[in-house]
């Protein structure tokens, strides 16, 4: 893939909105403080792209086509979503996904969810090679899964976004996890990228904040970064859905988080978008799903539900459908709070709320 210079301008801040004939308002003063700055791209210059076509051994290439699911569309959506697969199949018994293996589950994830958000953000999707999580010693998604998706973001972000667009991370179990490092090692570090970053949906993972029954100013900062209310933004929400009679024991306890509190490693109730520990009652959940409750002696969401308890695992994988109105209602919510927050930076509009 050869370099391909692109001008960053008036016309490219444009972006389609989400309610038809609304016009973009591009007339934020220079003093207008709440705006959001561009990240410095000048006329004419040269996109940092990742060296074309490495043999991948270390990090993906992603100015590859075949190492994106979905890459935008026809990006005419004001925001942005960037989604990190669960594990899913790998053959043979190796460490790490193969490239193929990893496109073929994330593909049937992401047709599973995609209902979510589809009409509310231009979807991104990236192959990384996630890792095997039971019997095999030399991986570790801290390693090439981790630079695989960071590679992936730092893709996206110069060539695809390109500070025209807020974006939402929404990731699954070891995706979400994968996440948690893009952020810390990337986003964390840029905080002008940080002021387009609307939330992270860290989902069936715990959160990453310290672990122990005090951290220090390091923990301070980590716990920092979740979400307390529906609408915060450059935030974190991490839940894992369980039965109040499920054990968790064994390899489900690492959906739990330890040491949790609402300010210290919290979970997030999706009823409310809160961290307490009241119980919720929900009308339209779905899944026969009418209410959750923090349970910080577990350590994950108790679930009030018909649905058949699952042991020590819980209902991994059932987040997004026992809470799917929910969650398309934030989506709605926090790009509104966005608008609010930096108005005029690029004209985007929420879509219309759902009826509840």
């Amino acid at each position: 893939m050869t370099r391909a210079k692109r001008i960053l301008s008036t016309a490219a801040l444009t972006a389609a909105l989400f309610m038809a004939g609304c016009q973009p308002n591009l007339t934020t003063s220079e003093d207008d403080r709440s705006a959001v700055p561009l990240i410095p791209f000048t006329d004419g210059a040269e996109v940092i792209d990742a060296a074309p076509f490495n043999d991948e051994s270390e990090v993906g290439d992603y100015s590859r086509p075949e190492r994106w699911i979905a890459a935008g569309g026809d990006r005419s959506k004001g925001v942005d979503i960037f989604l990190a697969t669960p594990t899913g199949n790998i053959s043979g018994g190796a460490n790490y996904a193969s490239f193929e293996d990893a496109k073929a589950s994330a593909t049937q994830w992401q047709s599973g969810v995609a209902g979510l958000f589809r009409d509310a953000a231009n979807i991104y999707h990236p192959v990384y090679r996630y890792a095997c999580i039971s019997g095999c010693a030399g991986a570790s998604m801290d390693a090439l899964s981790t630079r695989d998706l960071i590679a992936a973001f730092d893709y996206y972000w110069k060539n695809y976004n390109r500070g025209e667009r807020p974006f939402i991370l929404f990731g699954f179990s070891q995706g979400a996890y994968v996440l948690w490092n893009v952020i810390l090692q990337y986003i964390d570090k840029n905080p002008d990228i940080q002021k387009y970053h609307i939330v992270t949906y860290a989902l069936g993972s715990p959160g990453r904040g310290t672990v122990g029954s005090t951290g220090g100013n390091a923990a301070n900062i980590r716990n920092a970064m979740f979400s307390q209310s529906p609408t915060d933004l450059n935030k974190v929400i991490c839940f894992a859905p369980y039965h109040e009679s499920d054990d968790i024991s064994g390899a489900g306890a690492a959906f739990a988080v330890r040491n949790g509190s609402p300010t210290n490693n919290p979970v997030t109730n999706p009823v409310s978008w809160t961290t307490d520990t009241l119980y919720r009652t929900c009308a339209n959940c779905g899944s026969g799903v009418s209410g959750a409750q923090v349970d910080y002696t577990k350590g994950v969401l108790i679930v009030n539900t018909t649905a058949t308890p699952q042991g020590s695992w819980g209902y991994h994988g059932r987040e997004t459908t026992f809470f799917a109105n929910p969650i398309r209602q934030n989506i709605i919510d926090r790009i509104a709070a966005w608008n609010e927050a930096y108005p005029g930076s690029t004209g985007i509009r929420e879509p219309e709320r759902i009826v509840r």
